[in-house]
């Protein structure tokens, strides 16, 4: 079988057969476009400039409430900024009442099966878990999603020890029931 491609000829433009009305149309509308994309984007800048700290303030609002949820009526103190450990991003607060140390909040990050899960544990002054928090979540609504359910995250109360995920019922105090067993 044999392919014949024809040649296929744009036709050629010369600047030289434009009239000089017609130079100064298209190098109007050259102007506009580029006056109007460098207007966007500096408004663009702009609104993220401004925007970006209210954003930031909203998203530190949810990690105060969930904590406030967690140990109500307490003074909360970042006392670790952040760091990146191996799995996770974590950052640690101290809960007092009345001056007194009364638990601890730890944000932490991992990566989901989609995005990364940001959620809050809250610790009392033992080390047992007193509360669980999804904060953000973007996961599988059938499967990934449950674990912003309280029969997952009760699993968790009380526990002070390592834990294991399994599949099926957990049928011990240190185990955990796993969401799916898919992964």
């Amino acid at each position: 079988m044999k392919i014949n491609f024809k040649k296929i000829s744009l036709p050629r433009i010369s600047f030289k057969a434009i009239t000089p009305e017609k130079r100064k149309e298209i190098f109007k509308g050259v102007l506009t476009i580029s006056a109007s994309a460098i207007i966007a984007a500096i408004i663009l800048g702009g609104a993220s400039n401004l925007l970006g700290g209210i954003a930031e303030k909203n998203a530190d609002k949810k990690v105060y409430d969930a904590m406030e949820r967690m140990i109500p009526d307490a003074k909360y103190e970042k006392l670790m900024p952040g760091f990146d450990s191996a799995a996770s991003f974590v950052t640690l607060y101290e809960a007092k009442k009345g001056g007194e140390l009364s638990g601890y909040c730890v944000r932490t990050s991992t990566q989901g099966y989609k995005n990364l899960i940001d959620m809050l544990v809250a610790l009392d002054v033992e080390g047992k878990v007193t509360g669980v928090e999804v904060l953000s979540i973007d996961e599988t609504i059938g499967y990934g999603k449950r674990i912003e359910g309280e029969e997952f995250l009760s699993q968790f109360k009380d526990k002070n020890e390592e834990l294991t995920v399994v599949r099926g019922n957990a049928d011990s105090s240190n185990k955990i029931s796993a969401v799916s067993g898919a992964t």
